[in-house]
């Protein structure tokens, strides 16, 4: 038998079926049997994964890593929330402010609004607004809803506060 680089001369179990099924005669008559054809396609399987290449995944385990970490810092240093201003506690010496100068628009479950009890209609809020603040220093107004309500009728009440020049909104729950 000559090699042409393709069979393999040696132990009889490492030959390839291909070789085996020639030397047997077969390959002159083109002649295989069932069995042999799948013994055939096995061995040509079993020969092809011998030889297949793996990836080694610890490097990109390695990349991945560093890049999770690069996004982990870099990432907060982008991130914009909403500005809040959070409520500070009053000195113990201080008079407390009567809570008759608190402006309290209330959003009720009929979604009527009143402002500091008295009703108002949406049309005419604004304006209200603008009269009640036109003589004060201090612009802020506490929103208040009603639980079952959607937030975007709240949401409305704040942008027409916003439109009346008051910028310090701040929300109260029942």
């Amino acid at each position: 038998m000559k090699f042409d680089g393709a069979s393999t001369a040696g132990d009889p179990a490492r030959r390839r079926p291909i070789d085996q099924l020639r030397d047997a005669g077969h390959a002159r008559t083109g002649t295989y049997l069932p069995a042999q054809v799948s013994k055939l396609a096995e061995g040509i399987a079993m020969s092809m994964s011998l030889g297949k290449a793996e990836i080694n995944v610890t490097p990109l385990i390695d990349v991945l890593l560093v890049l999770i970490i690069i996004f982990m810092v870099v990432l907060p240093e982008h991130s914009v929330g909403l500005p809040a201003i959070l409520p500070q506690p009053a000195p113990p010496d201080d008079n407390p402010i009567p809570k008759d100068t608190d402006i309290v628009v209330s959003v009720n479950q009929d979604r009527s609004i009143s402002v500091n009890q008295q009703p108002v209609a949406i049309e005419r809020l604004q304006e209200r607004l603008r009269a009640i603040f036109a003589s004060r220093a201090t612009r802020v107004i506490f929103v208040r809803g009603y639980r079952d309500l959607d937030f975007q009728e709240i949401a409305r009440v704040i942008d027409i506060a916003k439109g009346a020049d008051v910028f310090q909104v701040g929300l109260m729950t029942e």
